[in-house]
């Protein structure tokens, strides 16, 4: 029982991105292990579940499995797939986590999944139409979440600026076209279904920043509701009586902190400042980051 509580206790201490890894990594294995072991014990072949899991080309199939929508984006069909992934998964999440909340990495990250998939098979369908190309292979893997990141961060902070490896100091802007450019590149002609699907998750990151950056409005809000739904809804009890239910509510509304006369009067920078040396930048709320992102602005 210890040790549960521990693990727990460490699993939500996590930050969104070590928890987007580890589920990717768990996933990955255990599609790995229960395929592998099917196929030994000759119960069938070691693709058996790729048309439940992986998202097909083919619209008609999507319709019948719309899950895959979902499934397909944390499971990958090799060991350097999902290494390459998860290293610019950890590399660029804690990027994006400078700038965004937990719930909109969560968000977006599970939206541009759905929105690259989407992008998969009714392009397909089109080409087909038009007798261009007919494909209906199976597609696995995070990409189109990983770079919908990585766009979102280049359209949010264009002018803001970092040190990368060897070059002293490079605008987000910049680094997010190139680790973009890099990655479609390397895919080629013969992972065509997945550059279409990077191409959806790339558009839905600039749509993101681009709209928070310009007219404040957050396309993942949607989403992070329907996260935040169904996580409660297997946090909790199935059944609570009402009595009790009513003297939580009545405890927690008496715990609450009151809103002091600061909070109504937003946000100082001073404030911000005094809390990123008390508690680092992480801690910020994102009404505070915004405050400390237009500072730097006006100061540039």
């Amino acid at each position: 029982m210890f040790r549960k509580r521990l693990l727990i206790g460490r699993w939500r201490t996590t930050t969104a991105v070590q928890k987007l890894v580890v589920i990717s990594l768990l996933l990955s294995m255990l599609y790995w292990l229960v395929s592998g072991l099917f196929a030994l014990a000759g119960w069938g072949s070691r693709y058996f579940l790729d048309p439940y899991l992986s998202l097909s080309g083919s619209l008609q199939v999507v319709l019948l499995r719309p899950w895959t929508l979902i499934t397909y984006m944390w499971f990958h069909n090799s060991v350097g797939h999902l290494l390459v992934n998860m290293i610019l998964l950890y590399f660029f999440g804690r990027e994006f986590a400078r700038f965004f909340s937990y719930r909109q990495t969560i968000g977006l990250y599970v939206l541009s999944g759905i929105i690259g998939g989407l992008f998969y098979p009714l392009t397909f369908e089109l080409m087909e139409l038009i007798g261009i190309y007919k494909l209906h292979l199976p597609l696995y893997g995070a990409s189109a979440s990983l770079l919908s990141l990585i766009s979102a961060i280049g359209m949010y902070a264009p002018r803001q600026r970092r040190p990368f490896f060897i070059v002293s100091s490079i605008s987000y802007k910049n680094l997010s076209i190139i680790i973009v450019c890099i990655i479609l590149l390397l895919n080629g002609e013969e992972n065509l279904g997945g550059t279409i699907a990077h191409l959806g998750g790339i558009l839905t990151g600039m749509l993101f920043g681009g709209l928070l950056r310009t007219k404040g409005v957050d396309i993942t809000q949607g989403i992070g509701k329907a996260i935040d739904w169904l996580v409660n809804l297997f946090s909790k009890p199935l059944f609570v009586s009402g009595k009790r239910s009513s003297v939580r509510k009545k405890r927690d509304k008496a715990s609450a902190p009151k809103e002091t006369s600061n909070d109504k009067k937003g946000v100082t920078m001073e404030a911000v400042l005094e809390k990123v040396k008390r508690s680092g930048y992480s801690a910020l709320t994102q009404e505070e980051r915004n405050v400390l992102f237009q500072k730097t602005e006006e100061e540039r």
